[in-house]
């Protein structure tokens, strides 16, 4: 059977990749045990070290706030590892028993009802449930009963944590709980709530309160794919090795999807020599799984254009030695997210719904440290040397740049030399044709976060794009983003001067898919670099919860408020000084003028006006 290349490359790097799967954990992660009573299981979770929504002191978890004031005034926010806070105002019914759906790309899906009201409350709403799709299927966390029950304490001057021994404002509450609330009196009613709950595909706690990821319509979660096997030795000699049963091996193959759920098993498989035997599952595709002639050879399996040897020492994991008549170990491997089809109604629908205009987006007012945040300050050049690496840095440190963008072997120089400052080390991979392996971003990721980098800036496999191997675009996105998590930054270039507009939306489509952070519209060494249509289009895919980096020929001020205002948040440039300094020039000659002419607050301006498009 002939191996994909692709996929036994993937296979060679696995000292690089996080795995999610061992053989301790192939045991189905039961969604049952998350029905219990969630009092009970928080009860067991002794070994916290910290509260259970510090997110900082517990990464895999992301802070749920809810509030209300003056008998309504309904908020939420999440804030996750990554230190950002998504708010959530619009509500449907800010009221009594009323049930509010959210979505957050941190915790997925979720509900929050508040269940009290008025003189239970002492005034307004209180008492929230909230429930998580990814969490026992909407199990109702009832957050006041998490929190032990509220003291009833109308002094204004006093500020009752729920759930502490004391009410001590300055006081915390006890580590065993998931949940606090706060309830504050004065000339208005306060109703706070927090809760630390798990981010998508996390867990709490040594009784696993688990956060499944999504399943969808396919019925499985999409991502990593688990394999265990067992392969029973042969039975021999045999009196007639065609017919017997006894000279075949015999395979137990059980397939468990990204959430650890089985999806798929067979036992006892009869599985002649050379032979692909079939593994039907919920996946799209059948797994095709083939036994050799000797004891020693490896399995081989297949899956879609995928196909790979099982227990090769140099591959992920070796089958054990054969003990009481068989050898088992454990496998993983990427599926694709959707079929063919799947990806191309997907791409379709996003072309078609682009609109016919395209809204003006406002750029931070020029020579501001907004501004500057903005900039990543870019040395790409394979001849650059260790002193203008020094440089640059020196630079990005003094201008207050968001970061510096090098290759991988100076990424510890930067990091060093930036020590101390905000700016951070962003670092590219399969720079810049695009085309390395799977392995080698996976390793060049790996190396560069281990080495402190904590942006990427990868170059997708854009011949592939352009010839529609989605799932193969895919997954090399994924295997990048698997070893580099949040809160780790994934931009993913797609080099838009080889695109065609399809081309551009489907590498949107495939980025957002595989949880990017960014798009990025080219490495700038690659023809045409960023154009404002390209910034547009992107800009118009990927929505509100993506962000747009432009990069390549972007050399001025004009230019690049143009591209902020087509919807970039991010400008990757090696001109960032001389833009500071242009920037920062026109607003003081602007100052200036403005003065003498006793306008010291006016506008630019006509002619300047888009370079200040916000005061």
């Amino acid at each position: 059977m002939k191996t994909s290349n692709l996929f036994l490359a993937l296979l060679a790097s696995t000292s690089a990749i996080a795995t999610p799967f061992s053989k301790t954990k192939y045991l189905k992660r039961g969604k049952s045990s998350i029905a219990k009573s969630i009092l009970e299981l928080i009860g067991h979770a002794t070994n916290t070290d910290a509260n259970a929504w510090d997110y900082e002191a517990h990464p895999d978890m992301c802070s749920v706030n809810m509030k209300t004031e003056k008998g309504g005034n309904c908020h939420a926010d999440v804030t996750c590892s990554d230190g950002k806070t998504r708010n959530y105002d619009n509500w449907g019914g800010c009221a009594h028993q009323v049930v509010n759906r959210f979505d957050d790309p941190g915790i997925g899906p979720f509900t929050i009802t508040w269940t009290k009201k008025d003189d239970d409350c002492s005034d307004g709403l209180c008492a929230p449930e909230l429930a998580l799709e990814y969490v026992g299927n909407y199990f109702v966390f009832n957050v006041e009963a998490l929190s032990e029950e509220a003291q009833d304490n109308a002094n204004s001057a006093t500020l009752c944590k729920v759930g502490c021994s004391q009410p001590d404002p300055e006081s915390e509450p006890s580590s065993e709980n998931i949940c606090q609330a706060t309830n504050r009196y004065n000339t208005k009613t306060i109703h706070s709530n927090q809760c630390g709950v798990p981010a998508i595909g996390k867990d709490y706690g040594p009784e696993k309160l688990d956060s499944q990821g999504p399943v969808g319509e396919a019925g499985y979660a999409t991502g990593w794919c688990g394999i265990h096997v067992v392969q029973y030795q042969k039975e021999e000699p045999a009196a007639d090795p065609a017919s017997d049963p006894k000279a075949n091996y015999h395979l137990d193959v059980t397939l468990y999807d990204s959430n650890e759920d089985k999806i798929g098993e067979v036992l006892g498989m009869e599985a002649p020599a050379g032979e692909a035997v079939s593994v039907f599952s919920e996946l799209p595709y059948v797994m095709l799984v083939t036994a050799q002639k000797v004891d020693a050879d490896p399995v081989l399996f297949a899956y879609s254009d995928q196909s790979w040897a099982y227990a090769d020492a140099e591959h992920h994991c070796n089958f054990g030695q054969y003990d009481s008549g068989n050898r088992e170990g454990d496998y993983e491997t990427m599926t694709t997210r959707y079929t063919q089809s799947e990806w191309r109604t997907i791409i379709d629908d996003a072309e078609r719904d682009l609109p016919s205009s395209f809204p003006l987006y406002k750029a931070p007012s020029l020579g501001t440290p907004d501004f500057a945040k903005c900039i990543d300050h870019t040395l790409l050049k394979l001849e650059a040397t260790k002193e203008q690496i020094d440089e640059l840095c020196e630079e990005a440190r003094r201008h207050e740049f968001v970061s510096v963008c090098v290759r991988l072997k100076w990424v510890e120089r930067a990091v060093h030399n930036l020590q101390g400052s905000s700016v951070v080390v962003a670092c590219v991979v399969g720079f810049h044709e695009g085309t390395y392996s799977v392995s080698e971003k996976v390793k060049e990721a790996s190396i560069a976060v281990a080495a402190g980098a904590l942006e990427l800036d990868m170059v997708i496999n854009y011949p592939l794009l352009k010839q529609h191997r989605y799932s193969q675009v895919f997954t090399d996105v994924a295997a990048v983003r698997n070893v580099a998590p949040h809160p780790v930054v994934l931009k993913v270039i797609l080099e838009t001067s080889k695109l065609t507009q399809v081309d551009i939306v489907a590498g949107c489509k495939v980025a957002q898919a595989a949880n990017a952070d960014f798009v990025k519209t080219s490495t700038g060494f690659g023809g045409q670099g960023a154009t404002e249509e390209n910034v547009r289009l992107m800009k118009s895919v990927i929505g509100p919860n993506m962000k747009v980096k432009a990069s390549g020929g972007v050399k001025t001020v004009n230019e690049c408020v143009a591209m902020m205002e087509a919807g970039a948040e991010r400008i990757g440039t090696s001109n960032g000084v001389w833009i500071m300094k242009e920037a920062r020039s026109l607003l003081e000659d602007f100052t200036h003028a403005a003065g003498d002419k006793g306008r010291k607050n006016s506008r630019p301006a006509d002619s300047l006006t888009r370079m200040f498009s916000s005061s």
